[in-house]
């Protein structure tokens, strides 16, 4: 039995779960990794988009609105006026460059989020709270230029195919917990009669719908409320179908 029938039949025919029920756990679970090769996929487009179109906005920001720099024996020297200032009030964000010594790091505290450089260290702070500081006397053997810096962005683009990598992980691991509670939702709906490992098959088999459908919301961006409760909801009809199924033929069941 093919991939594509697996998945027509688990949309379309209950009677059909009785086959299903009859297969071992690893024929599911070999089901569940192309779905989430081929739909995990499908759900990463979007978030890729928006990846590159970042990395592209960040390159164009980068290259308007810093001013020339350069970094030599672990120092910091910048061009033009200063202190330079950069602030985004929406994500309470501040970029501050100054090897003036004309301000100092306290200029942070009245933002969740914001960079402090100087000539000879750097601040971070990642949240309202936190603060983390870097010495550049540590990279004392690098050199670079803003030109340096602007023409290596383009390169994070490569970080892409770590969020796909990572995503389908993410994205298969999130299957497999959510068949295990469609394979308990079924045991109570079978009052416990049936063994956990042949409503687990089951289970994989239920979530084809919720998944195809769950992709294709993502894929679109489109937002609906409580698509949780629609999503396993879907789930919970069909492996109830299924169950009532295969309790027409119960000598499918060990």
């Amino acid at each position: 039995m093919n991939f594509l029938t697996r998945l027509l039949k688990s949309i379309t025919d209950f009677k059909f779960y009785q086959e299903f029920q009859k297969e071992s756990i690893g024929k599911a679970f070999l089901y569940l990794i192309k779905l989430t090769i081929i739909f995990g996929t499908v759900s990463m487009v979007n978030p890729m988009l928006l990846f590159d179109r970042g990395i592209d906005q960040a390159q164009v920001f980068f290259q308007e609105k810093i001013p020339y720099f350069v970094f030599e024996n672990g120092e910091l020297n910048v061009s033009g006026e200063q202190p330079f200032i950069w602030e985004d009030e929406a994500k309470d964000l501040i970029l501050v460059m100054d090897t003036s010594g004309r301000v100092g790091p306290e200029i942070l505290a009245d933002y969740r989020e914001g960079f402090y450089i100087t000539k000879d260290h750097a601040v971070y702070k990642p949240n309202g709270i936190e603060k983390r500081e870097f010495d550049f006397s540590q990279l004392k053997e690098a050199k670079f230029t803003k030109d340096d810096v602007a023409a290596w962005i383009p390169n994070l683009k490569w970080f892409g195919i770590l969020l796909v990598i990572f995503g389908l992980i993410a994205f298969l691991i999130g299957k497999i917990w959510s068949a295990l509670w469609i394979a308990v939702l079924g045991l109570l709906i079978c009052s416990g009669n049936y063994r956990f490992a042949e409503l687990y098959k089951l289970s994989v088999y239920a979530l084809t719908l919720p998944i195809i459908i769950k992709s294709v919301v993502v894929l679109l961006g489109i937002m609906i409320p409580w698509f949780g409760f629609i999503y396993y909801g879907i789930a919970g009809f069909y492996i109830w179908k299924a169950i009532e199924s295969c309790n027409r033929n119960p000598a499918n069941f060990r």
